[in-house]
């Protein structure tokens, strides 16, 4: 309902933001379709062979091997990507430092992401993974903070990408400023609309607050 209100009444900023939201109806169907339970002997060894570069860079054992598994499971059926790209993903998980708890609500929301935006999967990861490690109040909030980028985005003439790349740019300065994650997002959307380079909105904004200080 919410997608063909915004394509009929809004246009298409509305209609990104409304896709981005849809995944949670998605993954009911989808976790009610088992599907993979039916999947031919030779793509669950393909599906394994995938899995494996997870474990490795996430370092799982026992359990939660297999309560990560799942849950990336749903996720590729949730969301319109595959599940090599889903993998990818939680690998990348590791590589950034990503809390095991954390796994798959990272890749959750970073597919989503790369699906109604302008980034690759691998740089909707490493953004979201900088952001949380630079901004204290991201803290894991990925849905959130995906979320702040996507409706600046849509509010302004920025797009997701230069938002992410000012934001990360500006992030460490913000933090010593005492901004919120958001105040970050915020005003890394109006600088990336001004077509100001991220490299020079750090210097910038670095100078700024230093004078303030």
């Amino acid at each position: 309902r919410a997608y063909g209100q915004a394509l009929d009444t809004v246009g298409r900023p509305a209609l990104r933001y409304a896709l981005y939201d849809l995944s949670n109806n998605l993954r009911r169907v989808a976790i009610a379709s088992a599907a993979l339970a039916v999947a031919p002997v030779g793509i669950g060894i393909q599906y394994e062979r995938e899995f494996a570069n997870v474990q490795r860079t996430n370092e799982l054992t026992g359990e939660s091997i297999d309560e990560l598994r799942r849950q990336l499971r749903d996720i590729a059926q949730a969301t319109p990507i595959n599940w090599a790209e889903v993998t990818d993903i939680a690998a990348l998980a590791g590589q950034l430092g990503i809390a095991e708890d954390l796994i798959a609500g990272f890749t959750e929301n970073v597919a989503k992401f790369a699906a109604t935006t302008d980034l690759t999967i691998d740089a909707a990861a490493t953004g979201f993974g900088r952001l949380n490690q630079l901004l204290d109040d991201v803290d894991g909030q990925f849905e959130e903070l995906g979320s702040a980028i996507l409706a600046v985005g849509v509010d302004s003439v920025a797009t997701e990408s230069q938002i992410i790349n000012v934001a990360t740019n500006i992030a460490s300065m913000g933090n010593l400023a005492q901004l919120s994650s958001a105040d970050v997002v915020g005003l890394s959307g109006a600088i990336a609309s001004l077509g100001i380079r991220p490299e020079l909105a750090r210097g910038n904004i670095t100078r700024f607050f230093s004078r303030i200080n």
